[in-house]
């Protein structure tokens, strides 16, 4: 939830963390529940609530003699103190909490330490120390291959530049920030970077270059907004779907507790009437009919149970597709958006420029790429999401299959030219079968893509229809780099697995497991022949059954 940006979400279920390790004297997890919360209460400028959950969280793990989260402490407490105005405590409890980082080693947050430092030291006016620490921190940042850490120094070096007056360093080290920026699609440190760009075009009277400047900072900014508008409304649609659920459950919870208070009371008439009754054949005949009702109400109630069963595992698949959308929005599709960004901006900059050469026509190619990658990567999503809550519907109806391989090979003609791959069409007569279109289009086109994204550049890939014995044969054969034994029976058994392609082509997983979920829905087969190194064939057959 904090990732998402919900911190209201996250801080409920740190204090339900809290509340429990109380309960159960968990001293350790009552130290990291106070030390997270702290860290939400300061994102949302609550500082003075952070700075007495991270002072409780200090004296917690002081308790424990844990020198990890007791340096943790002191160092989020100096960061909170700087928030606070307060620079020379926030320097002494940060200094504090480095010494404890460096007798224990810990190379990344010694140098995130060294970063703090330089923070404070700047607010302080104390350029150089910041200059000094800051360099002290970029060659750990690169060991550590911490592409987040370095953008952070270069655009620290790069403000610090700027209030020394000192330009031309500034704009360097904003244009390296920039650059590692990019490469990692991080937009809000994009954003920061043509900030401190844009004030020193205003220091240096060069407007126009400001203005530009902030054409971009704003586009930038503009993007960080649309991403969290995008996260609040996933938000609220699974609040919603939760609290849904989760009212519908306390209702037959109540209507269960209902049915059992009858149980209760049925029972004690059925015992106070054995006790009354002298008849022996009234006492009987009372029994049965109270034995017969009582088995049918808790018949009932067993059934309120399975619903409430179901209502349960209906909730957990709702989570699980929430999450598995979240991760692929997050990931995937924000850094092809972030590659067509960056594409966009090229253009924006040298139009009008004849001066710059670029080669403009590989650039859109480049961008149409990108477009189409999320395209199919947002079709696959809803054809993904809707067989996880069963709303997946099939509609047979006359298709000509060789129209929709045709159309297929034209959408991925580009992508094939781009790694110089050759198609080969083996199919030899007009094959139409009653089918549904949607599916059937959604099968080939993931086959092709796949094909495309594993083969080496050169290659040929052949793709054949026909139809014998009242079944459709489909496959489609590659040259690429092929599968183990152990990948195709993965393949077979899950559903898909993920990797790259030969040219760094991204994937979520889903392509191959939507083909083998509709295959299953056509009672049709998928085999996979594979050898590592040398190619495969993936192979759909499909009955044409009326």
């Amino acid at each position: 939830f904090v990732l998402m940006g919900s911190y209201e979400r996250g801080l409920e279920y740190y204090d339900k963390a809290l509340e429990i390790s109380e309960r159960n004297n968990y001293q350790h997890n009552i130290s990291l529940s106070l030390s997270n919360s702290g860290v939400i209460q300061n994102k949302i400028g609550n500082y003075d609530e952070a700075l007495n959950l991270y002072q409780r969280s200090l004296r917690v793990s002081r308790s424990l003699n844990d020198p990890v989260q007791t340096s943790n402490c002191l160092i989020n407490i100096g960061t909170n103190y700087a928030e606070m105005g307060e620079p020379e405590k926030g320097l002494d409890y940060v200094q504090q909490g480095m010494e404890m980082k460096i007798e224990l080693g810990d190379e990344r947050t010694i140098s995130n330490c060294y970063i703090h430092l330089a923070d404070i030291y700047s607010k302080l006016e104390e350029h150089e120390k910041a200059i000094e620490l800051l360099n002290r921190a970029i060659p750990i940042k690169e060991e550590l291959d911490e592409p987040d850490g370095l953008i952070r120094c270069y655009l620290g070096l790069g403000s610090i530049a700027y209030h020394q007056e000192r330009y031309r360093e500034a704009v360097r080290m904003a244009n390296m920030g920039l650059e590692i920026a990019r490469e990692i699609s991080a937009i809000e440190y994009i954003a920061e970077g043509y900030l401190i760009k844009k004030e020193i075009a205003v220091k240096q009277g060069d407007f126009r270059s400001a203005y530009q400047f902030e054409m971009q900072h704003s586009l930038y900014m503009d993007s960080l907004m649309d991403e969290a508008i995008a996260k609040a409304s996933m938000e609220i649609e699974f609040r919603t779907r939760s609290k849904v659920l989760q009212h519908e459950n306390e209702n037959l919870k109540i209507q269960s507790n209902l049915d059992q208070l009858l149980v209760r009371k049925r029972t004690m008439v059925f015992h106070s009437s054995l006790v009354i009754v002298s008849v022996l054949i009234l006492a009987l005949i009372l029994v049965l009919y109270y034995m017969r009702r009582h088995r049918n109400t808790s018949l009932k109630l067993e059934e309120k149970n399975l619903v409430i069963t179901k209502q349960n595992l209906k909730l957990d698949q709702v989570n699980k597709t929430k999450d598995r959308m979240m991760s692929i929005i997050a990931h995937d599709l924000r850094g092809t958006i972030g590659n067509q960004l960056t594409a966009v901006e090229v253009l924006y900059r040298i139009e009008g420029d004849d001066k710059v050469e670029i080669d403009r026509k590989r650039l859109l190619g480049n961008l149409k790429n990108s477009a189409s990658y999320s395209l199919e990567l947002l079709e696959n999503l809803l054809h993904w999401s809707r067989l996880e809550e069963g709303a997946s519907n099939y509609h047979p109806e006359e298709v000509k299959l060789n129209t929709l391989v045709s159309n297929c090979l034209s959408l991925y003609s580009e992508s094939a030219k781009n790694k110089e791959l050759v198609f080969e069409k083996d199919i030899k007569e007009v094959i139409t079968c009653n089918s549904d279109k949607i599916m059937m289009e959604t099968i080939y086109r993931n086959l092709i893509s796949n094909a495309i994204k594993f083969s080496n550049p050169g290659g040929t890939i052949t793709i054949g229809l026909s139809k014998l014995d009242g079944k459709t044969r489909f496959w489609v054969t590659d040259q690429g780099i092929g599968m183990s034994e152990e990948e195709s029976r993965k393949v077979i058994q899950n559903g898909g697995i993920t990797r790259r392609g030969t040219a760094n082509e991204k994937g979520a997983g889903m392509g191959l497991a939507l083909v083998q979920e509709f295959t299953k829905i056509h009672n049709g087969e998928l085999i996979i022949t594979s050898e590592t190194n040398k190619g495969s064939t993936f192979e759909v057959i499909i009955p044409c059954l009326n």
